[in-house]
């Protein structure tokens, strides 16, 4: 299987994600924004859940943030910009 078929199977997928101005690499960010959502919905601060992120993921905590930012940021995504 070429990338180009791989590609061509996930089309509407990949329009649905380059309109959400997402990148294929957020995918490793996944577990660890779930991870964090997890400790907040069990009471924890966020600045205790972004320091356990760090420790745990081997990030900055400015790198954590910013992958929370990342996630949490509304995006509009129209059907015509899916359909281009």
């Amino acid at each position: 299987m070429t990338r180009y078929d791989i590609a061509k199977r996930n089309e509407k997928a990949l329009r649905e994600i380059s309109a959400a101005g997402l990148k294929i690499s957020d995918a490793r960010g996944l577990a660890i924004y779930e991870d964090i959502m997890r400790l907040s919905r069990e009471g924890f601060k966020m600045t205790y859940c972004v320091y356990y992120a760090s420790e745990r993921y081997g990030m900055s905590e400015p790198n954590v943030w910013r992958l929370i930012q990342h996630f949490r940021t509304e995006v509009d995504v129209a059907a015509d910009a899916i359909a281009k």
